[in-house]
């Protein structure tokens, strides 16, 4: 595995000072909160003793995972999902968002930035701050990188202290690579207002040999460049992992980070830890 790192804080992911893995996981369970007048979210939640942080992660796709109470999923192949027990060991809470009832199997196309949607995180938001008096991160997979994002915007500094993108979709809208009628080009992160609402440090991890039309290596310019509205994003990109099988947008995708998981992990942890601990010092 190969690393290398871009931005306006440059540091070797692997090597900071602060304290990496190993954090205890006291309990992990599936958690139903009401999140808007008639409706719930469903999420799995991973607890940790002692946290720095807490995580809210997206999954790719239509962010609907079909959560069962035991703990499984019916899409279970995204990252977010897979690994979130070793994002956990990091010394984080991690909940893992399922689609709110409001929407269920169908999904989260197109509600990504809407003010019910945004209900929604606002209310896991505050459940997290209530199990634990620490900072909240946003981390939004693949296409679930509209949805952290969507979010952050939209609740500013009633929202999460941060926002982590892995393999984000980042093409500009003049290059949004499907119809409109299948998903429109208004979702392109780089062409959206009011970005300069997110709240503190941004992350963009993303694969160097990625091929998904989604999330082409050359894509992040523009994405770090809107995204800097607000505050200049670091930037992690990756190398090496599973061989890639299948459709590169899908699971078996070098965006996936398969066979990566650890130094995903290890890299977003590290990052986080450093981000707190400057934040709390400027305090």
């Amino acid at each position: 595995m190969n690393v290398k790192l871009f931005g306006f804080a440059i540091f070797v992911a692997m090597t900071v000072s602060v304290p990496s893995r190993g954090a205890v996981i006291t309990s992990e369970t599936v958690e139903t909160i009401p999140s808007r007048p008639g409706y719930t979210q469903t999420f799995i939640f991973s607890r940790v003793a002692n946290p720095v942080a807490s995580l809210i992660m997206y999954p790719g796709g239509k962010g609907y995972i079909g959560i069962f109470p035991n703990g499984s999923a019916q899409f279970d192949a995204f990252i977010v999902y897979r690994a979130r027990k070793l994002f956990a060991e990091q010394g984080f809470n991690v909940a893992v968002l399922d689609a709110p009832s409001e929407w269920g199997s169908r999904g989260i196309w197109e509600q990504q930035r809407s003010p019910e949607y945004a209900a929604h995180n606002a209310a896991t938001i505050a459940w997290l701050r209530q199990q634990a008096n620490v900072p909240v991160f946003l981390l939004g997979f693949s296409a679930g990188a509209i949805s952290a994002t969507g979010v952050a915007a939209q609740l500013g500094d009633k929202g999460a202290d941060g926002l982590i993108l892995l393999s984000p979709w980042m093409p500009p809208k003049e290059k949004w690579p499907i119809p409109n009628f299948v998903f429109d080009s208004s979702n392109a992160i780089p062409s959206w207002s009011g970005l300069n609402r997110i709240r503190g440090p941004m992350l963009i991890v993303h694969h160097l040999e990625d091929s998904c039309y989604f999330s082409l290596p050359e894509y992040v310019p523009f994405l770090a460049s809107a995204l800097s509205a607000a505050r200049k994003p670091d930037v992690i990109g990756l190398q090496g992992g599973a061989s890639p099988s299948g459709n590169a947008c899908y699971p078996g995708g070098r965006n996936n980070f398969n066979g990566l998981e650890r130094d995903v992990a290890d890299a977003v942890g590290n990052w986080v830890r450093r981000s707190v601990n400057m934040e709390i010092g400027k305090q």
